[in-house]
């Protein structure tokens, strides 16, 4: 076996023009067979010896190796193997010099590896040279880790070389190339053409066409498997039809310069059907966009890769992960430097510094958050040219000199909260210890059970999170007896982001998805069997409502993460002056709908951020201010009829003294009527919340008896003997009702408010 170089070694004239690249070029047969032809070229009487030599040559094969190990191994298996190697693995054999081998030969083969890099280049250089034969190695026929010819070699070790040698021109004869038809010549010169099935398959493959196996974990085992016809470019996967792959092709050939007769071929030929196009290559994709510490978002131009401690954009195709077309947010992003910082003060206080204010929705969560805005923008002034031009100066300011700093640090929380809540939201991975409900509400304090307050921007925060999370699933929480609906969840799937439900009703029973929160989910859908979608792929859940959540215990509060909106954005009633939408904070303009393509970006920036907030802060849970939160909750469990008997009953005589609690209980019953009275347990709870909104103290440990409550002792004229009663005292100091900046504890006990 002799090997060349052109650079060191003499050749013949002939042989030095098929050689006059930078390749190594190895030959037995084909070597002294050139040279047979050169020396008989132009020698009278030697015509017929020359056409036996050219058909000599092309009977030949040429393989194109990966590197010099891969050819003297198949060199080594048989003299007739020709071999070709460049001097680097990546460098790619030219049209130029493909050419010059084909005037020879035709059978031409390349030999590829089949890791990564291996299928990338054949695929190169297939579509390069359609009328290249690849040859491809069976995965399933290597050593452990392999991926070239060698490793293919070391499979068969233990083999004679004839078996070796079988298996290896099996192969070449199962060659594929991307020019999918075949022509045929017939003696008045007239060409046939005929799609060759194998052949298109490949060339579909090459051009990442494949057939994808959608997964149907929720379906009746007998079921038939969807199959799906898809093609990928980078990381994004797109759904297509056999038309469109018929179409696909049809435009390839036309590209290529292929006559009518081809482009009539692809438009007539049967084998672009549905059924002839399931034999395309299987493929299986990782569509997961997050792990514990990462967050992925596919944009148009490249993707945003969330962590901890960076956010950073990947060209598409850098990684294993895919998204759907559909999930590609249609937006250029381009990195932004920060909005805002958080950081502790000296206190150990949580602060937050905004740094820019060009962005939109930030500034209208900034305001959101304002809970003192009455105080800093209309109680503070008299002269409203004054309060104008403060508010002008002030605009998106959650620290107004107005403020005290304990009431600036409440409004800097709110912030926080909704930064946390947004990111913990648009982060897709679940933890067993952090699984929470976001329970959206408003933090102005209810005057009663059926006050609701609303209008102030609580929906549009998840708007904003709508635009990077595209499939949620939306119940309807205006019916109250939605729960109740055995197919409440018909087209749930672990593919939907989340489960957003709407404007709850304060009758809705907020308990029916304390399981779906920190549980697996079960679907029962219409007509079909039903099916559980585990913990791990469950979509989280956002509650938005216009109430409170009665009846509050210690199991709920590990269950949701508050979320409280001020009433800075307000509709013109009773108690306000104006009417304040979110669209007058920004020159009419409303947000999203108004965008131009600087807001957005700086929306998707921030949005990133917030998603680096919660993962910088998973065990530093912000939660929302909890004063009025408690007010709000305390009442609606409550009730108005409860609070109105409470503040008829408890004035000057019956604080500060021992009230029999039959006595309490009797007169309550008496106010409200027997049909709407609360039960004895459900009464002590009330008066329990009751007190806390007052500032009151319920049976204050200084009247308690050594079993912790409270009794009296009397003689009973009816019964004639002395008689033990348990009694409630209601303990004022004389204090204000505490105010919003006022803290109020909350029972994290089992046992309600």
């Amino acid at each position: 076996m002799k090997f060349y170089q052109n650079a060191h070694k003499p050749c013949t004239s002939m042989f030095e023009k098929i050689c006059d690249f930078p390749i190594f070029i190895g030959f037995v047969v084909f070597q002294q067979t050139l040279i047979t032809l050169e020396k008989n070229k132009g020698i009278e009487g030697n015509d017929e010896l020359i056409k036996v030599t050219q058909k000599e040559l092309e009977s030949q094969r040429v393989f194109i190796a990966t590197g010099g190990s891969d050819g003297l191994n198949i060199a080594s298996l048989h003299d007739d193997y020709n071999l070709i190697w460049f001097n680097s693995e990546s460098e790619m054999i030219s049209y130029e010099e493909l050419k010059q081998i084909k005037e020879y030969t035709k059978l031409a083969y390349n030999v590829p590896d089949i890791d990564k890099r291996g299928k990338e280049y054949a695929n190169e250089c297939a579509l390069m040279h359609w009328e290249l034969l690849t040859i491809n190695l069976p995965a399933n026929k290597m050593t452990k880790n392999g991926k070239d010819f060698r490793n293919w070699l070391d499979f068969y070790k233990s083999s004679e070389k004839k078996n070796i040698v079988f298996n290896f021109e099996s192969l070449i004869t199962g060659a594929l190339k991307c020019k999918f038809f075949d022509v045929k010549s017939s003696r008045n010169n007239n060409y046939t053409y005929k799609i060759n099935l194998s052949n298109l398959h490949y060339f579909l493959n090459v051009q990442n066409f494949f057939t994808y196996k959608l997964e149907q974990k929720h379906i009746d085992v007998a079921s038939d498997d969807q199959i799906i016809f898809i093609r990928i470019e980078g990381n994004i996967v797109y759904k297509v039809t056999p038309r469109e792959i018929r179409r696909f092709c049809l435009s390839y050939v036309k590209g290529k310069g292929q006559n009518l007769d081809v482009a009539n071929l692809v438009l007539s030929t049967p084998f672009f059907n549905e059924n002839h196009l399931q034999g395309l290559e299987d493929v299986k994709l990782n569509f997961r966009s997050h792990d514990a510490n990462t967050q992925y978002f596919f944009f148009e131009n490249q993707v945003a890769k969330v962590q901890p401690d960076a956010i950073s954009f990947v060209p598409h195709g850098s990684f294993e992960n895919y998204a759907w077309n559909k999930q590609i947010i249609k937006h250029t992003i381009i990195k932004e430097t920060p909005f805002f910082e958080y950081k502790k003060d000296d206190l150990g206080n949580d602060r937050i510094a905004i740094l820019r204010e060009d962005c939109n929705y930030m500034n209208y969560l900034i305001n959101a958050s304002r809970t003192y805005w009455r105080k800093e923008l209309e109680e503070s002034f008299s002269n409203e040219e004054l309060a104008k031009e403060y508010q002008e100066e002030n605009h998106f300011n959650l620290n107004g000199e107005n403020l005290s700093l304990e009431e600036q640090l409440i409004q800097e929380k709110h912030f926080l909260n909704k930064c946390y809540a947004l990111g913990y939201l648009l982060h897709g991975h679940k933890q067993e210890d952090f699984a929470k409900c976001l329970y959206v509400m408003d933090d102005k304090p209810k005057e009663g059970e059926d006050d609701a307050n609303g209008r102030t921007g609580k929906s549009v925060m998840l708007k904003g999170a709508d635009k990077l999370l595209q499939n949620r699933f939306l119940i309807d929480g205006k019916n109250k007896s939605i729960t109740q609906d055995r197919h409440i969840f018909h087209g749930l799937y672990e593919t939907n982001e989340y489960i957003q439900v709407d404007d709850a009703d304060r009758f809705l029973d907020f308990k029916f998805f304390y399981t779906k929160i920190t549980n697996s989910i079960i679907v029962n859908p219409k007509n079909a069997q039903p099916y559980e979608i585990p913990f791990e792929v469950a979509p989280k859940i956002v509650y938005i409502t216009n109430y409170g959540l009665p009846n509050i215990t210690g199991s709920d509060m590990g269950r949701i993460l508050f979320v409280s909106f001020s009433d800075y954005y307000h509709a013109k009633t009773d108690n306000y002056r104006e009417e304040r939408r979110i669209s007058h904070d920004f020159g009419g303009k409303n947000l999203f709908q108004d965008f131009d393509v600087t807001q957005w970006n700086n929306f998707y920036n921030f949005m990133l951020q917030c998603i680096q907030l919660y993962l910088q802060n998973r065990g530093n849970e912000f939660q929302a201010p909890q004063d009025n939160i408690t007010i709000n909750n305390i009442r609606a469990g409550m009730g108005d009829n409860f609070e109105e008997w409470a503040n008829s009953y408890f004035y000057d005589e019956n604080l500060n003294r021992k009230i029999p609690r039959k006595e309490l209980q009797k007169d309550y019953e008496d106010f409200v009527g027997q049909k709407s009275a609360k039960s004895s347990n459900a009464f002590k709870k009330a008066l329990q919340g009751y007190c806390k909104i007052k500032g009151y103290v319920m049976n204050p440990a200084s009247e308690q008896g050594t079993d912790g409550r409270i009794k009296i002792t009397f003689y009973c004229d009816k019964k004639k003997k002395n008689t033990t009663e348990e009694c409630f005292y209601i303990q004022c100091d004389k204090v204000a009702i505490p105010t919003e900046t006022q803290n109020i504890e909350i029972n994290t006990n089992e046992i309600p408010f």
